[in-house]
Parts: C-alpha cells; structure tokens; sequence
C-alpha cells in the first residue's frame, strides 16, 4: 500500500512540476508558435503588447498581399509570421538578470547564416513566464 501512495505522489509531482515553465521554456515556445504561425499557442508565451510588436515585424517583412485576406486578417498575419519566423533558429540563451518576477535574457538566434543577439525580457503572470516587451 505504500509503494502505491510513494507512486501516485511521484506523479502528482513530476505532473506538477512540468505545469510550472520555465523562462527559457517561454523563449522555446514563443519562437515554436510564431515559426507555426500559431496565434493561440503564442498568446501562451507572450504578452499582447510583445505579440503586437512581432506582428508588426511580420507584417513589414511578409512577402504575401494582404487584399488576399481581406476578411481574415489572422490567418494574413498568422502566415506572415510562419513565412518570417521559420528562417529563426535560437542557438543560445543566456541569463542576464532574474529574481521572482522578471527575467532578462540574452537571445542568440541565427537568421539566414547571420547570428544576432535579442536582449528579452520575461515576467511571470499568473504563474507563467512569458516574453514581455514592456520589461524592466
């Protein structure tokens, strides 16, 4: 009967702990969404003001018309950043300052052979870490 309690607890926890992410985790899965151009799974990693601010980058460096998508602007927006952010690949994150609420790091991506570094800042909202622009 213990062996059965010390099991369920096992993975109650390790249930729990893969709940919590983790600020790289936020970078990771901003990055994944916007190469799939998935405005949904970005919301999850990103705050609206960073999320305005990449859609804006796309939408300048989009190759596609926008009068194709006059009445579905998400989906115009979703393939700009699918078109844009799949060339970005993250070599690197590096930790440059953190306490319980806030995080910034150092993003070394790689974009077309060229590799650039994106300072970002993280904060924790409802528990979550997200990429947010307005960091401190």
């Amino acid at each position: 009967m213990n062996y059965i309690k010390a099991v369920l607890l096992g993975t109650l926890a390790v249930l729990f702990l893969g709940c919590s992410s983790a600020p790289k985790d936020a970078v990771y899965g901003m990055y994944d969404a916007l190469a799939k151009g998935d405005m949904k799974k970005l919301n999850t990693y990103a705050t609206n003001s960073t999320i305005q601010l990449l859609t804006i980058r796309a939408a300048m460096q989009c190759t596609k018309n926008p009068n194709d998508y006059s009445d579905k602007l998400d989906d115009y927006i979703g393939e700009c950043m699918q078109e844009v952010y799949a060339k970005v690949s993250i070599k690197d994150i590096m930790t440059v300052k953190e306490d319980d609420s806030a995080v910034t790091v150092i993003v070394t991506e790689e974009f077309n052979g060229r590799q650039m570094k994106e300072k970002m800042h993280l904060a924790k909202i409802n528990g979550n870490w997200k990429v947010a622009t307005e960091g401190r």
